[in-house]
């Protein structure tokens, strides 16, 4: 029991005098710390001796904590609170002891630091730095204030110059320069023979976590000036082993595109044997340089190859199975080089390569067909059987009519383009029967885009144009009997081959010829207006140039008879200039049967006018008979004539026994019997008449 209590009290002495001695150590090696990291004054010399005195008082404090672990208190229950403070400060004192040391030992790694001793060992240096910062984050930041953000921001000084000397050193072993004489571009890349020493550079920037930056570059750099020039111009590849550096330079010989595409591939694997052999650098476990490089650049790469080499290759037309080869072994290539992973875009345009072809193709037809498109529509064939009456046309028959040599091109391409198909995979087949479609749905608005200015000015340019549409559609119609039956149904799913496209032809082609029908017609009704051929004018005196008027409009028609009657069908020729005759009849007969009261000497005039209209207009038509036919009011403008030139006798009787009744109201004829004659007996007693018959 009195050894027990001797035991307790001198340990209590201990305890107290470490605490006193650690917390004067304590406060010696944060002053010192701090004269050092925060004050800036100069490095002291002492450090060796404070660490020596802390671990003196640690090695004191471990003999305090053996003796209680050996004392055995049994039941002395009523000791027990006393051994537990003792303990607890024990432990205290042991903690702030290690953080001392802890502090110290930081102190000297960065001295040994600053004074050189790791300068030819960069390696070591980073790792300790490394370490200082990993002891630096484990230091309790509430006791030692202001040391330990100085010590943070001391160690993230060191290793930033660390990492810059080292990336300088990098630089200089690992380079791509660029250089021009004239029209001579060259790139050359050259990396250190002293493959120790460019490991450590490597492995020095891994452990500070500095090397990600300048690999970025350096793989950047690779991709501008090393196989973007392959990709994009004529170049010759040397390479040289002497000096201290391995050296491949790229020749740009031309900045014309690259025809070859089995250079290009060739060229491109000289470079990454060159890339394995020399940058065979682990950069992070089991990741090497030479890899990362490839994996950098493969998704550009990959794209500038489908893009702009293998699908525009002179061989793609011919040989298409050769480049899909030729592109395989290059993928294979590079995986052995551990260049590519196995699965990348080049595999994927081997296995896709019938749709980028098709795709390729389909472009092709497209702009062929847009080409001929927009060629001259006055260049011209005649087509059609000709027109008899005595043997009407069939229903697959096309009329006789003349229609622009582009037009038999366009079809002749498509055509072939069809025949093709039939032996293409369904695939390829499918997509070249959409891009066929879609050509001819688009026909009528490139075409019309193209010579709008000429189909809106130009009689032939227009009717030509009707043509070429109604043209296209019959051929559509005969080409969908010939071949879709043909194609299976995984091609052509729902036949016909061309659905729509007859119909939208002959709408858009009927539509625009219409419109500019249209135009003459109302350039007619300008014309008379501008030499006031109105109702009103007809009691009063006309103009003295009104036959000019009329011979105008007649001579507009007969400069169209002149160019449409050789170009379009019989039948259509006659409608068109029966519809534009028709209409001017309608204006004529309008203005009579409008004017409240029409002079005896403008009637004589309306007559001599009318007269040369009823003389010429037949003449527009390929049988002047035919007139009849085509010219709904052809002959209610001949009994307005008459009506204008007889007696009120002659009208009664043409009313009741002749065609007047069946071409004229009454509230017609007595409108114009009113107009044309004075307030008579005689007049009434006609009027009276024409309200009774009722024949019209």
């Amino acid at each position: 029991m009195n050894d027990l209590m001797n035991a307790l009290s001198k340990s209590k002495t201990d305890v107290d005098s470490l605490h006193k001695t650690i917390s004067k150590c304590k406060a010696e090696v944060i002053s010192y710390i701090e004269d050092v990291y925060v004050k800036y004054t100069e490095w002291p010399q002492c450090n060796q001796k404070l660490l020596k005195k802390v671990k003196e008082v640690l090695d004191n404090v471990n003999v305090v904590k053996e003796r209680f672990e050996s004392v055995t208190l049994g039941d002395l229950s009523a000791q027990q609170e006393q051994v537990d403070t003792l303990q607890r400060e024990l432990h205290n004192c042991q903690i702030s002891t290690s953080c001392t040391i802890s502090l110290m030992e930081i102190h000297e790694k960065l001295l040994n630091l600053k004074d050189g001793k790791m300068k030819d060992n960069i390696i070591q240096a980073a790792s300790e730095l490394v370490h200082v910062g990993t002891l630096i984050m484990n230091l309790p930041g509430q006791e030692l204030l202001d040391v330990v953000p100085s010590l943070k921001s001391t160690v993230a000084f060191e290793k930033t110059e660390l990492a810059y000397a080292v990336t300088v050193m990098l630089e200089e072993m690992i380079v791509i320069k660029e250089a021009k004489a004239g029209r001579m571009q060259t790139y050359t890349m050259k990396i250190d023979k002293n493959t120790s020493q460019l490991r450590d550079i490597i492995n020095t920037l891994r452990i500070l976590n500095q090397l990600q930056s300048p690999l970025d570059n350096f793989r950047q750099s690779f991709w501008t000036c090393i196989c973007k020039p392959i990709l994009t111009s004529m170049t010759l590849i040397r390479t040289d082993d002497e000096g201290d550096f391995h050296t491949l330079t790229i020749v740009v010989k031309q900045t014309a595109p690259v025809k070859s595409y089995k250079d290009v591939l060739d060229k491109l694997l000289q470079v990454f044997s060159f890339v394995r052999t020399h940058f065979d650098y682990e950069i992070t476990d089991g990741y090497k340089l030479h890899t990362f490089l490839g994996n950098g650049v493969e998704v550009e790469l990959s794209q500038m190859l489908l893009r702009d080499i293998l699908p525009h290759s002179d061989a793609i037309k011919s040989d298409s199975k050769q480049i899909v080869d030729d592109a395989r072994n290059f993928q294979n290539e590079l995986v052995k080089l551990e260049t590519f992973a196995e699965a990348n875009a080049i595999l994927e345009y081997v296995d896709g390569v019938d749709a980028m072809l098709v795709n390729e193709k389909c472009n092709q037809y497209t702009v062929e067909a847009i080409t001929i498109m927009k060629k001259d529509l006055h260049d011209m064939v005649e087509v059609g059987v000709h027109f008899d009456a005595d043997n009407p046309l069939t229903g697959d028959q096309f009329p006789q009519c003349t229609i622009s040599k582009s037009t038999l091109e366009l079809l002749d391409k498509a055509e072939k383009v069809l025949l093709q198909s039939l032996t293409d995979p369904p695939a390829m087949a499918t997509r070249t029967i959409c891009a066929m479609q879609s050509i001819f749905y688009q026909y009528g608005s490139i075409v019309y885009g193209h010579h709008e200015k000429l189909l809106q000015t130009i009689p032939q340019q227009v009717v030509l144009y009707r043509n070429n549409c109604m043209y296209l559609a019959h051929r559509l119609s005969q080409l969908n009997d010939l071949y879709s039956s043909r194609f299976p149904p995984e091609v052509l799913p729902i036949p016909p081959l061309f659905k729509d496209q007859s119909h939208q032809l002959r709408t858009v082609g009927g539509d625009i010829f219409l419109g500019y029908v249209e135009t003459h017609i109302q350039a007619m009704e300008r014309t008379l207006s501008e030499y006031k051929f109105e109702p009103h004018q007809l009691s009063e005196n006309m103009s003295p140039d009104i036959d000019k008027c009329f011979r105008q409009c007649l001579r507009q028609y007969e400069l169209l008879k002149t160019v449409w009657q050789k170009v379009l069908p019989h039948a259509v020729y006659n409608k068109t200039i029966g519809y534009l005759v028709n209409a001017f009849c309608k204006r004529l007969l309008g203005t009579v049967l409008e004017a409240p009261d029409i002079s005896v000497k403008n009637c004589e005039l309306l007559v001599d006018l009318y007269k040369i209209v009823l003389t010429r207009a037949p003449r527009l038509f390929t049988d002047s008979e035919e007139i009849n036919l085509y010219v709904d009011l052809w002959q209610r403008l001949n009994e307005l004539v008459f009506v204008l030139t007889a007696d009120l006798v002659s009208i009664e009787d043409r009313w009741k026994n002749g065609p007047l009744s069946t071409r004229f109201s009454p509230d017609e004829v007595r409108h114009l019997i009113k107009a044309l004659f004075q307030t008579t007996d005689r007049r009434a007693h006609v009027l009276s008449q024409i309200v009774s018959v009722n024949k019209f």
